[in-house]
C-alpha cells in the first residue's frame, strides 16, 4: 500500500507500523518551492507564507524517515523511477544524506 500524506499522519503510520518505509519528497531548495507556489497563482500572499513556514517545520520531520526524494523541475520521471528503485530495492539508508540536505535546504 503507498499512502500520500502529510508528515504527521505519516509518523502515526510508523509508530503502529515500524516496518513501514518512509519517503520523503520536497523540492530542491526552499527558494524553488516558493517559486512553484507563486508562480502557479492560486493562492495569496497569505496562504503561500503559511505553507512556506509549515514546510520548514515538515523538512525537519523529514528526519526520521528512511529516505527523501528530491523532485527536481521537469524531472517528475526521474522522481518516480527513483521512487520505484527504492520500493523495489530498498537500498540502504542514508541519515547523513538526509540530515545534510534538511540543513542546506534554506541556504
Amino acid at each position: 500500500v503507498i499512502l500520500e500524506i502529510e508528515v504527521q499522519g505519516a509518523l502515526q503510520i510508523r509508530e503502529k507500523m515500524p516496518e513501514a518505509m518512509l519517503i520523503f519528497l520536497c523540492p530542491p531548495d526552499y527558494a524553488t518551492l516558493e517559486s512553484r507556489l507563486r508562480g502557479r497563482g492560486t493562492e495569496t500572499d497569505e496562504v503561500i507564507k503559511k505553507r512556506l513556514a509549515t514546510a520548514l517545520e515538515e523538512i525537519q520531520i523529514a528526519a526520521g524517515y528512511d529516505y527523501l526524494v528530491v523532485n527536481e523541475d521537469g524531472r517528475s520521471a526521474d522522481c518516480a523511477a527513483q521512487i520505484d528503485g527504492i520500493v523495489n530495492t530498498r537500498p540502504e539508508k542514508n541519515k547523513e544524506n538526509i540530515l545534510s540536505f534538511i540543513k542546506n535546504f534554506t541556504e
